[in-house]
């Protein structure tokens, strides 16, 4: 897919779905929904105040393993895993 293709699809899914923030800690990785203004450039801007540990995952669709996201920022799959 090509980057005009991939920044479309992100903005769609922003547009659609719930974002929720991802963060490195010292006693594993916490998740949080987003707050802040949905559009793409509203979330890359705050994950640059947030920290290099910080990332934003957009909702994509279910697979058999369970919900697929994706990074926004670099735009790949992230799946959850059901502890």
């Amino acid at each position: 897919m090509n980057i005009i293709a991939r920044a479309m699809q992100l903005d769609l899914l922003i547009d659609t779905n719930e974002v929720v923030i991802t963060a490195e800690a010292q006693d594993g990785i916490h998740v949080t929904p987003y707050r802040g203004k949905y559009n793409r450039n509203a979330i890359l801007s705050f994950l640059d105040s947030a920290g290099a540990k910080a990332r934003a995952i957009v909702y994509s669709h279910e697979d058999k393993s369970g919900p697929i996201g994706l990074d926004i920022l670099s735009g790949e799959r992230f799946a959850w895993i059901a502890v």
